[in-house]
């Protein structure tokens, strides 16, 4: 649990009272911010598939390998420090769903 005090009194506020906040604990201004499933690691380090703006026979778009430095990681999303440029986008991995039996 966390406990907050208040410097002045509020009559809105009531001892036992309930809330719900939000503690801020990482603030990234002007941060290149992208879905940590675009991230691939190799030999060379961490690299993403920057798009193209070309696409394939298949409609998809196309991309090239980014190698990216990467800084700090909040759930499903990292900062890239450098190797990106704001504007570009990354291509994510497709996520393929096979079928099993019933009830799986």
């Amino acid at each position: 649990p966390v406990e907050i005090t208040f410097s002045a009194e509020d009559e809105r506020l009531r001892v036992g009272m309930a809330t719900t906040a939000s503690i801020e604990i990482l603030n990234l201004p002007n941060t290149l911010i992208i879905p940590l499933q675009a991230v691939s690691e190799g030999p060379d380090g961490s690299t993403v598939q920057r798009a193209t703006g070309a696409t394939g026979p298949d409609g998809k778009p196309l991309g090239e390998p980014v190698l990216v430095e990467l800084g700090a990681t909040s759930g499903d999303r990292v900062q890239v420090l450098s190797g990106l440029n704001p504007g570009d986008q990354v291509i994510l991995p497709e996520i393929v769903i096979e079928s099993g039996p019933p009830g799986m």
